[in-house]
């Protein structure tokens, strides 16, 4: 053999080692991408759950703020009263259960979480966020009957 086929062989195993090194660390980095994507898809998941469950909770602290608001004004209601009582205890429960739905979905993807797929997570993500907006919407109803009771029948 002379030096240039040893040459010739020297080159061709570095240039397939640098090829192969080349193609391990495409792997590794996409395996890595694909690792930091599901870590933020969990991370926005449990936040929107997260979120969701405070929305309720503040809907919740509303509604029995008003229940507590025509309670204390019972006298001052007259024949309302009945009414405005009975939609308040009604919002109450609504509430309350919205809230328990969520801290239970909320334990059930905690759970499952580290084996769920991309588009489960995904699909958790979406529905949070759509009960979150919900949430919100009800909030905003909920100070809203509290401020039209106090203008309507307490001012």
């Amino acid at each position: 053999m002379d030096n240039q086929t040893i040459i010739s062989i020297v080159a061709i195993v570095v240039s397939g080692a640098v090829g192969i090194t080349g193609v391990i660390l495409s792997v590794r980095k996409l395996w890595e991408a694909d690792s930091i994507g599901r870590a933020s898809r969990r991370t926005i998941a449990l936040q929107m759950l997260s979120d969701e469950e405070l929305a309720l909770q503040k809907v919740k602290t509303e509604c029995s703020s008003l229940e507590l608001l025509i309670h204390a004004h019972q006298e001052q209601l007259g024949t309302v009263f009945n009414h405005l009582e009975s939609e308040s205890k009604r919002i109450v429960n609504e509430s309350k259960e919205l809230l328990r739905n969520v801290r239970r979905k909320r334990k059930e993807v905690v759970t499952r979480i580290l084996d769920m797929k991309s588009s489960e997570i995904e699909a958790v993500i979406a529905e949070a966020y759509n009960g979150c907006m919900l949430a919100e919407a009800q909030l905003y109803t909920t100070i809203r009957s509290r401020e039209d009771t106090i203008r309507v029948y307490l001012i």
